[in-house]
């Protein structure tokens, strides 16, 4: 009697596995998150740190307004100057906004800074994809820090600097920000802590 319960518990727990790796197979696979992959990581025309033709560490401030001017995507991409914490310094960025055709987890204005080198230093675009998504998209963060304010993951090949803001919810279900750029930022080595932090 143990033996056939010992077999029943053993097959029912096989078919658990199997079931499990299933679903992460199939969601890893659909549409929703191969349009994320295509619309967000880098490509052959567009090598890391890039999007939408706009590479971070390369592209003049001129060249990627026309870019961005240009794409099927954008309704108008314009130079705003912003102040700075120093009174006397102000930050040109290149804003653009989205002219309803581009992906729904893309609601938010896009920014690119610029540095002193007359190139774009980093690209800045609030999304509405969560952190969770974001795991099953691209895999686990190579490096992570937990910040005062925000949680950040770092995907070094792909030059992908993510930030989620800390909260008393699950940090899975945080939408996120992603940065392009071609410095690594401070980070420590990822581990479970990333998620399992929380601020409260």
């Amino acid at each position: 009697m143990l033996r056939i319960y010992l077999k029943s518990c053993g097959i029912i727990f096989l078919l658990i596995l199997i079931f499990t790796g299933m679903i992460r197979l199939l969601s890893y696979n659909t549409p929703y998150f191969e349009l994320m992959r295509r619309t967000l990581l880098p490509n052959e025309s567009c090598p890391a740190p890039c999007i939408m033709g706009v590479r971070a560490g390369e592209t003049k401030p001129v060249d990627a307004l026309v870019n961005l001017q240009s794409h099927i995507w954008v309704a108008d991409a314009y130079f705003e100057t912003q102040p700075t914490s120093n009174e006397y310094v102000a930050e040109t960025r290149l804003n653009w906004e989205w002219n309803f055709s581009q992906p729904a987890f893309l609601p938010w204005q896009g920014y690119a800074h610029f540095n002193s080198q007359d190139t774009v230093d980093f690209i800045e675009l609030p999304t509405a994809i969560t952190f969770g998504e974001i795991i099953v998209a691209f895999g686990y963060p190579e490096r992570a820090r937990i910040g005062n304010v925000y949680h950040y993951a770092w995907y070094p090949d792909y030059g992908l600097y993510i930030r989620t803001r800390k909260g008393c919810d699950n940090i899975l279900a945080a939408y996120v920000t992603i940065f392009y750029m071609d410095w690594e930022p401070p980070t420590d080595d990822y581990s479970n802590e990333f998620v399992r932090e929380q601020s409260c």
